[in-house]
């Protein structure tokens, strides 16, 4: 792919997203009004959950949908993510429902919507999976208008049912149920193909890429879940340590500026993968293009750190209200998490060209397990959710600093061993 057009589809995704992030910055300042600090932890505790659940659930499948060469061997990955998916959240209602009759409810601030986190999984594995076809397929106006669409549904029904009923805990919950379900809809145009490619599938075809791509549940299901645990970790252990309000304010922060970078981030992951895997490149090329790509997100992150790092608690208290300075002290501090997992996306995007998947999870679980002993810490020896936060950035910056410059040089490993290749013929 040439680079205007990787440009293009990086600003066709980034538009969607951009549009997101405006609906959500005009829309915050009035959800902050609306409920309080802990209401809005609870739901973000509940999130944080179902992202774990989901990660479990799909075993890594739509991760693999955009390698094979054939559309019919993508398709059987959809169906095994489906399938995988449908089998966990069948044991997970089983085992809630043993666990709410034995012991009763496990947390009650969540009541009733505990049953529903089953539900809400499979239709954020079923938006996974449709993610990664519309990457293969590239239509990514479809998956910019899905970022949008769920973005506007979500935060309008919130505001909606704010203003009739008050701070509860179901307009928040079920306006991010209704979100999702709206994105979803926005994508059945892609599900026709799907079905198409699966006509005459057989449980022997399904067997066979499963073997075919084994190291997706192998590996990378355990570095996806160690991954969607970092990018959790702050709400769950906040949620443990500390009060529901503290877990609303660091909540507000992930749903302003942890989100977005991530949203952005992964439209660039996303449109580098397709870049990298479907373009022809040499070995010196790619590392070139690497390097061109991190200079060219560096820029672009420098200006909106330095704003952040200087003026975030005044923005954030001007923003939402004097409640929500907390939120703003937390934003500072984890600034240079932003800037540094903002770029690390086109290495996360290589480590799967280069099928570095063993790599990717050792990482991952790297990455969580120096995060936690750096928040635990930090708790232990302060014991303020500031301290806590800083812990957590010291640890995470560092080992994403890792990955960037170890990458760089597997590049290299990878060119230096085709050159002895070639040479040997």
């Amino acid at each position: 792919m040439r680079l205007p057009n990787f440009i293009k589809d990086v600003a066709t995704l980034a538009g969607g997203k951009a549009l997101a992030f405006t609906i959500s910055m005009l829309t915050m300042p009035v959800i902050s009004r609306l409920f309080r600090p802990e209401v809005y932890g609870v739901s973000a505790l509940y999130v944080s959950i179902l992202a774990v659940l989901t990660t479990i659930g799909t075993s890594s499948f739509p991760q693999a949908i955009i390698l094979p060469k054939k559309e019919k061997v993508a398709a059987e990955l959809f169906l095994l993510s489906m399938l995988s998916l449908m089998l966990w959240a069948t044991t997970l209602w089983l085992a809630l429902a043993v666990v709410w009759f034995q012991l009763g409810n496990p947390y009650p601030a969540m009541g009733i919507w505990l049953w529903c986190l089953p539900v809400a999984a499979i239709l954020l594995g079923l938006l996974q999976a449709s993610e990664n076809w519309l990457t293969r397929t590239r239509r990514f106006k479809v998956s910019a208008a899905g970022d949008f669409s769920q973005t506007a549904l979500t935060s309008g029904s919130r505001i909606a049912c704010g203003f009739y009923y008050g701070s509860h805990l179901w307009p928040l919950i079920g306006g991010y149920l209704l979100g999702l379900t709206g994105r979803l809809l926005i994508y059945t145009k892609i599900y026709p193909s799907v079905i198409i490619n699966l006509k005459g599938v057989s449980l022997k075809n399904l067997r066979s890429t499963a073997r075919e791509f084994k190291r997706f549940p192998r590996f990378n299901m355990p570095a996806a879940l160690s991954f969607s645990l970092n990018a959790q970790l702050p709400v769950l252990v906040i949620g443990y340590l500390f009060t529901t309000r503290d877990t609303g304010h660091y909540a507000m922060v992930q749903g302003l500026l942890v989100t977005t970078t991530m949203m952005l981030g992964e439209s660039v992951r996303r449109v580098y993968l397709h870049r990298v895997t479907q373009s022809v490149f040499t070995a010196e090329h790619l590392r070139a293009d690497y390097r061109k790509m991190l200079l060219m997100m560096a820029a672009l992150a420098v200006l909106p750190a330095a704003i952040l790092m200087v003026y975030g608690e005044g923005l954030f208290t001007l923003l939402l209200g004097d409640e929500w300075a907390d939120a703003g002290r937390y934003a500072t501090v984890l600034t240079p998490w932003f800037v540094m997992q903002w770029l690390s996306m086109p290495a996360a995007a290589l480590v799967i060209r280069l099928k570095k998947q063993r790599f990717w999870f050792w990482i991952q679980q790297a990455l969580l397990w120096c995060q936690l002993a750096g928040m635990i810490a930090a708790y232990m020896k302060i014991g303020t959710v500031t301290s806590v936060l800083l812990g957590y950035v010291l640890a995470r910056v560092s080992l994403l600093l890792f990955l960037i410059l170890y990458v760089y040089i597997m590049i290299q490993e990878v060119n230096l061993s085709e050159k002895r290749r070639i040479e040997g013929l």
